[in-house]
């Protein structure tokens, strides 16, 4: 056959994948994909090959087959390196950000996509420059670099708008919506939530639909309105599974076990959470497993089996990136003051200043210093941390901020008591 005939071919079958995976249908878009590397491979075409790289890893990544995905990802990266391939380049150092971010390596997701951002940015590419923005801003969300975040999302989304592209536009009000989750703006956080589940349905796009559904799913498990949150998580489920997402699946079945549990079905709950820890863990994935193993202490320390929770609270910390272990520490200075190990509850305390600079957490830090100072009937520390909590709390307009509301009442009603 000839160059020509293999081209056409290897193109077409290429073509065919990327419509597979349109649609989110994986595994037939793994066998296109496949194929297509063979007819670039025999055509001797580069960045046809780099281009079957990207979409067959980014296919293993979505499975969770990290590793095989790693591989093709840097097999990618040679050849943009030998025929010096400079956009193909950038979008492979984007897709291996991403691998990255999900294994919780977010230092190096960011320094891959910063790399990307830069090259897409000299070549005046709005559309994928906008991606990149966009993606980054999960790593910085996950650090609690809220304002890093914010800007890039920003940019991102003005990109977006001005290129008229409205799948990549839906996608960023997703990620506004769990900046502002994290920061507590639960109203903000649905406003931008429904403006992109609308989207996604609007567009077609059923991977990023399961995301902002199961986004809202957890709302509503925040804002304790569990039965509205154990019916999005189940349809996010249900919609990952159909579209062959298992990790995105694996995921929310985990957030969906912590509201079974929370709305009375405790066991259901357990095992569910238990299933998630091991099936999140098998994507060599820590921050997930860490935080499933959080939400079992936390129940086991709502039922007064504060050993068990004990041991779960320092698994969960074995477990976790340092970008997670602040709301860790958090925690389990609250269980350690319970049973009265004060000098464990401190240790936790001051390791929650250690893995976090976010005004909100070390606001969170000095009310649970407080608690833990009025359990040891020291209310002389414990009134002075609150107030030291309270100047905080309304120097940086705390307020709007539910959990925060509510953390600085309950110091202030156990001072009140004492």
């Amino acid at each position: 056959m000839s160059k020509e005939f293999l081209l056409m071919q290897a193109r077409q079958t290429l073509e065919m994948g990327l419509l597979e995976r349109e649609q989110t249908r994986y595994a037939q878009a793994l066998v296109y994909y496949i194929q297509a590397k063979d007819l670039f491979t025999q055509a001797e075409d580069p960045e046809g090959l780099a281009e079957c790289c990207n979409q067959i890893a980014n296919v293993y990544k979505h499975q969770g087959k990290y590793q095989e995905a790693h591989l093709l990802f840097v097999e990618a990266l040679e050849i943009c390196a030998e025929y010096k391939l400079s956009k193909k380049r950038a979008l492979t150092l984007s897709n291996l950000a991403t691998l990255y971010n999900f294994q919780g390596a977010y230092d190096r997701a960011i320094e891959y996509w910063k790399e990307a951002i830069s090259i897409f940015r000299q070549s005046q590419d709005a559309y994928y420059e906008g991606i990149c923005l966009g993606d980054i801003s999960t790593a910085y969300i996950r650090q609690n670099r809220n304002k890093e975040a914010e800007e890039v999302l920003i940019k991102a989304l003005a990109l977006h708008r001005q290129i008229e592209n409205r799948r990549s536009e839906a996608i960023v009000l997703n990620n506004l919506g769990r900046l502002y989750q994290g920061m507590g703006l639960h109203q903000k956080t649905l406003s931008y939530y429904e403006q992109a589940l609308s989207m996604h349905r609007e567009i077609g796009n059923r991977q990023s639909e399961g995301i902002t559904t199961g986004s809202m799913g957890i709302l509503q498990q925040q804002l304790g309105e569990y039965e509205a949150s154990i019916e999005l998580l189940h349809e996010s489920v249900r919609i990952n599974q159909e579209i062959g997402n298992r990790r995105l699946e694996v995921i929310y079945s985990g957030f969906l076990g912590y509201s079974q549990a929370k709305n009375g079905n405790v066991q259901t709950g357990m095992n569910t959470l238990e299933s998630a820890i091991f099936d999140t863990g098998a994507f060599k994935d820590r921050t997930y497993p860490a935080t499933f193993m959080l939400f079992q202490a936390k129940i086991l320390l709502s039922k007064g089996k504060d050993l068990q929770a004990r041991k779960k609270f320092e698994e969960a910390l074995s477990t976790a990136t340092d970008a997670s272990k602040s709301q860790i520490y958090l925690e389990a200075a609250s269980l350690y003051a319970k049973i009265g190990d004060f000098e464990k509850a401190e240790d936790a305390l001051r390791n929650v200043v250690r893995f976090t600079s976010s005004p909100q957490l070390h606001c969170m830090y000095l009310c649970q210093r407080s608690i833990v100072y009025i359990y040891a009937e020291n209310l002389e520390k414990g009134r002075a941390a609150a107030q030291e909590a309270k100047k905080l709390y309304d120097t940086h307009n705390l307020s709007p901020l539910i959990a925060m509301q509510q953390k600085i009442q309950e110091v202030f009603h156990l001072l009140a008591d004492a």
